[in-house]
């Protein structure tokens, strides 16, 4: 084991972690944290000798998480630490450096007291020994967090529950939790009503960005005055329609604006059983033909949805146009794994979907001992899929490279998933 010493001094305060013999430095990791690529990662000196060089990290000015931790936390205030942890393993995913480099300790990780800012140390050293145990140190921060006791507390045991949801939780379930805990948080931005074209602006504006003319309660700027604001402003629907009067002047006459002139419609043909109802056509708006027919969606003549597909009339005048809606993507779209060896196809029907020897899996594999009682899980996580395999003895492989264990792995359409020594091909329908 490598020693790491966290050295408090007068001049200031440093982590100093010695190598091993035999170890190397990764120098081009050095290079891109010094630069600092990614932003999350402490800054360090090397101090080389014959055999062996110490790392240095200069943390004076920072506080270790420990620390900040023992102070009074809120509701908010947690929520945006365990954001901000979990921010930072993604950046340092995104660079491909090893995770467990991270020393992933509340006496290692550094908060700037200013920014409130989280650094983590990593230890760029050829055959490290460290362990990066993501759940059982969020866990850990349960026990050493001084919280706010006149809060509601709920939002702690929600935590707890998505950390112990399964074998590996989700990170993605994670994420989306604090974002809610957060926005929660956020003022809500209020709304005018501008006295002189009647849109909706926020309360904090001076001038109304339709118009743009002055709102009246803003009693430290110059009466009457008017304000031009930029071609960009008229870029809604709403204000479309005005957008010709205000290029010439200042104050908007609504009533010069020119309306669309709807076309005739043919009346309805009466037969024996029903009506035919015929559909006619609005002149184009915004390069889009908008169909104009009383019994369907309003929401569809305004271009709001996508507008059904019309079967063509048949030449007995008794039977009348049937319109049919498609259906949506989303609908239609599903996802498979199907097993090369027998043709047998798996849907993934789940947002994380299991896979390995035990019965407890979404899909059991009960014919091939060289896989794992919790082999791999597959998450849909924003509209792609992701592999992770749960520390299999056998391994899993995406088109024949092998993933690292508890990582994410991305399929897409046609990749092949090998399950220890078996093939499967993942496809999107």
């Amino acid at each position: 084991m490598n020693k790491i010493k966290l050295e408090k001094k007068s001049k200031g305060t440093r982590i100093i972690i010695s190598s091993q013999k035999g170890q190397q430095l990764k120098q081009n990791e050095i290079d891109l944290i010094n630069q600092n690529k990614p932003n999350c990662l402490l800054k360090m000196s090397v101090i080389k000798k014959p055999s062996k060089f110490r790392l240095i990290y200069d943390v004076t000015g920072y506080v270790d998480l420990a620390t900040y931790l023992s102070m009074p936390v809120n509701k908010i205030k947690f929520a945006d630490m365990i954001k901000k942890i979990l921010d930072n393993k993604e950046k340092v995913q995104k660079v491909c450096f090893d995770l467990s480099g991270i020393l992933l300790s509340p006496q290692y990780i550094m908060v700037n007291p200013h920014t409130l800012s989280i650094s983590f140390t990593y230890v760029p050293i050829q055959f490290f020994e460290g362990y990066f145990d993501l759940r059982g140190f969020l866990l850990g921060l349960i026990d050493i967090t001084n919280f706010d006791l006149n809060e509601d507390s709920s939002y702690i045991q929600e935590y707890i529950r998505i950390l112990n949801k399964g074998a590996v939780f989700s990170t993605y379930e994670l994420q989306q939790y604090v974002e809610k805990l957060l926005s929660a948080q956020k003022p809500v931005n209020k709304q005018l009503v501008c006295p002189h074209c009647g849109m909706k602006i926020s309360s904090d504006s001076n001038y109304c960005g339709s118009c743009g003319n002055k709102i009246t309660n803003c009693a430290e700027k110059d009466s009457g005055s008017t304000y031009i604001p930029p071609t960009d402003h008229f870029s809604s629907d709403k204000s479309e329609k005005k957008s010709a009067v205000q290029k010439q002047k200042i104050t908007p006459q609504p009533q010069n604006v020119p309306q669309p002139t709807p076309q005739p419609e043919s009346q309805p043909k009466q037969t024996k059983n029903r009506t035919v109802v015929p559909v006619s056509i609005r002149p184009t708006v915004n390069s889009r033909t908008i169909l104009v027919n009383p019994d369907i969606d309003p929401n569809y003549q305004q271009g709001i949805a996508p507008m059904p597909q019309q079967e063509p009339d048949l030449d007995d005048e008794e039977m009348g146009t049937t319109l049919l809606k498609k259906n949506t993507a989303a609908e239609i779209t599903a996802a498979y794994l199907v097993r090369k060896s027998t043709g047998e196809e798996i849907c993934v029907d789940k947002q994380e979907f299991t896979v390995g020897h035990s019965k407890t899996n979404d899909y059991r594999i009960t014919d091939n001992t060289a896989v794992s009682r919790r082999h791999l899980k597959i998450v849909n996580e924003g509209g792609g899929f992701y592999v992770y395999d749960l520390g299999s003895t056998n391994g899993t492989f995406i088109n024949g490279k092998k993933i690292t264990p508890n990582l994410p792995a991305e399929i897409t359409d046609g990749s092949t998933v090998t399950i220890a020594d078996e093939n499967y091909k993942f496809e999107i329908r």
